[in-house]
């Protein structure tokens, strides 16, 4: 994770998209109940994620399509990624499904 992560935050009908470098990633999850989303690969999510991550693996359309329906609009969540490449990916789904 070294690059950059995206922090989506919903409230009513006030959505917004917000990329944040990693260090003020680090202090907006500490002692937070963000909900986490590392879109890796499960081989990838298995070498390493951050404590309390799920793993919705944005190459598996399917199942990270599946995956997004538990999600609840109104709580804030992250989708991060090692690279940075794929968060910014699930992002843009994310946006265009009303996230």
């Amino acid at each position: 994770m070294n690059h950059l992560i995206n922090l989506f935050k919903s409230r009513a009908s006030n959505h917004n998209n917000e990329v944040v470098e990693k260090l003020d990633f680090k202090k907006r999850i500490a002692n937070s109940d963000v909900k986490l989303i590392d879109v890796s690969t499960p081989l990838e999510f298995n070498r390493g994620h951050i404590k309390g991550a799920s793993n919705s693996d944005i190459f598996n359309k399917n199942k990270f399509l599946k995956d997004l329906k538990f999600l609840d609009k109104k709580n804030p969540f992250c989708v991060y990624c090692q690279s940075g490449k794929r968060s910014r990916m699930a992002s843009k789904i994310l946006a265009d499904l009303g996230f």
